[in-house]
C-alpha cells in the first residue's frame, strides 16, 4: 500500500519562481471571488497574497475592506 506523508509546513523550500506563480494564482482566485462575490474566499485570498508578497520581500498590498493594512 501507499503511505502518504504530509509535507512540512514550517519551513517550505519553494523557489522564487514557484512563489511568484502562487502569487499570480492567488490574484486570479481573488478576482474570481470578487466577481461572484464571495467574501470568505476573498478574505482567504487576500491573506495568502500578503503572505506570498512578504515571502518575496515586496510591498504588501493593503486590503482595508478585510482589515489587512
Amino acid at each position: 500500500m501507499f503511505q502518504f506523508v504530509e509535507p512540512k509546513k514550517d519551513n517550505p523550500s519553494y523557489t522564487k519562481d514557484q512563489t511568484w506563480d502562487a502569487l499570480r494564482k492567488a490574484w486570479q482566485s481573488f478576482e474570481k471571488a470578487r466577481v461572484k462575490p464571495d467574501e470568505s474566499k476573498m478574505t482567504n485570498c487576500a491573506k495568502k497574497i500578503r503572505s506570498l508578497q512578504h515571502n518575496l520581500g515586496i510591498n504588501q498590498t493593503k486590503f482595508p475592506r478585510f482589515g489587512l493594512n
